[in-house]
């Protein structure tokens, strides 16, 4: 959270939202999986899968990949 909030980015957790076929906001879900991945399944939505309590590399994934997106579509952003 502390990195979207950096970005200037507001964070809510709501266990009914859905990803949003607009793009309006950005839907992340944890969920347990057979591999610790990042897997886009729309537009500015994502489901981060854990493999035997890998948190900490799933979530450093998505921060990297966020950072990568940010970077590439505003590369005059100041970090």
């Amino acid at each position: 959270m502390k990195l979207y909030q950096f970005l200037g980015l507001n964070i809510i957790g709501d266990e009914n939202a859905t990803c949003d076929p607009e793009g309006r906001y950005t839907m992340i879900q944890i969920l347990e999986g057979d591999e610790t991945k990042i897997e886009e399944i729309g537009q500015s939505c994502y489901n981060v899968y854990i493999n035997d309590c890998e948190i900490l590399e799933g979530t450093e994934r998505l921060m990297i990949e966020t950072l990568m997106k940010v970077k590439a579509t505003t590369p005059d952003y100041k970090y």
